[in-house]
């Protein structure tokens, strides 16, 4: 029904009684560190299923489903272990999350944007650090706001709009934000961003 990913997590490794040499000791370093990121210490997951299958440093998950941030997520992927570099790939959506209960999750200075949110795509990685990250796909945020701007004060520097605050007081809250997003080298590149209002 319930658990904390992190103290999972640690319970595992010492489960297995990881090895503290290697690539798979760097990789639960670095796993460690990426759940305390996105689930810091008293985040609680809900129905969590997964399915796990181990085989000579690799590990399938050919299904993970659990509801956290206000959303569901419907993942599968795998952890390889067995190389020079730890290597993993995940695909799969997050349907209806609070991106600004996510954002502000540590920090809440963090939380410039929210709205629900639905996100799929998939990401692959070998090695460590942003450069290694590769991905894509699309993101669909509804019934959002932006909490750190107002989108009008930009229009209006343009001449065609320099009115458009006689029309519309603000524009921080809109109908729905959608576009692809792609991940590669370090960046994170957006195509066709459509804000309707």
């Amino acid at each position: 029904g319930e658990m904390k990913p992190l103290e999972v997590f640690q319970a595992i490794g010492a489960l297995l009684k990881r090895k503290s040499e290697g690539p798979a000791a760097n990789a639960y370093d670095h796993a460690k560190e990426f759940i305390q990121r996105v689930c810091p210490k008293d985040k609680v997951l809900k129905n969590v299923l997964a399915d796990v299958l181990y085989d000579e440093g690799v590990w399938n998950i050919p299904a993970l489903q659990l509801e956290a941030y206000g959303g569901k997520a419907d993942l599968k992927g795998s952890l390889n272990f067995g190389g020079k570099e730890p290597a993993y790939g995940f695909e799969g959506a997050f349907h209806g999350v609070d991106l600004g209960l996510f954002l502000g999750r540590q920090d809440a200075a963090q939380k410039v944007l929210e709205g629900a949110l639905d996100l799929k795509g998939s990401l692959s990685s070998t090695g460590r650090g942003p450069e290694a990250l590769t991905g894509q796909g699309e993101w669909t945020l509804a019934r959002g706001q932006f909490l750190t701007f107002d989108l009008k004060d930009s229009l209006s520097a343009i001449a065609p709009f320099e009115d458009i605050g006689k029309i519309a007081p603000s524009l921080k809250a809109f109908d729905s934000m959608n576009f692809a997003w792609k991940i590669f080298e370090g960046k994170v590149t957006t195509e066709n961003l459509l804000v309707k209002s």
